[in-house]
């Protein structure tokens, strides 16, 4: 049975930044087109509250799952958005 939510009831949304090494960025890329394929929902700690929750990615504005930027050698920032399944 598919979940649903009540109309007018809009998804809680979270914006999350990282900052991951490249392995971390492999291993992100690897969970996100092969494990997901990109639309699977998945259950993960809330990042505030520490209690359970199922989220899905929401892709950016160029349909990308997240946004990846070199802050030094090694290092990247990654930036993603989980709608949070009520």
């Amino acid at each position: 049975l598919a979940k649903q939510r009540r109309r007018g009831q809009r998804p809680d949304v979270l914006n999350l930044q990282f900052e991951m090494t490249p392995e971390q960025v492999a291993t992100l890329e690897v969970f996100t087109k092969e494990t997901l394929a990109g639309v699977s929902r998945f259950n993960t700690k809330h990042p505030r509250k520490q209690t359970n929750i199922e989220v899905r990615i929401v892709p950016q504005d160029n349909g990308k799952l997240f946004d990846l930027s070199m802050i030094q050698l090694n290092l990247y920032s990654v930036t993603l958005q989980f709608e949070v399944i009520p």
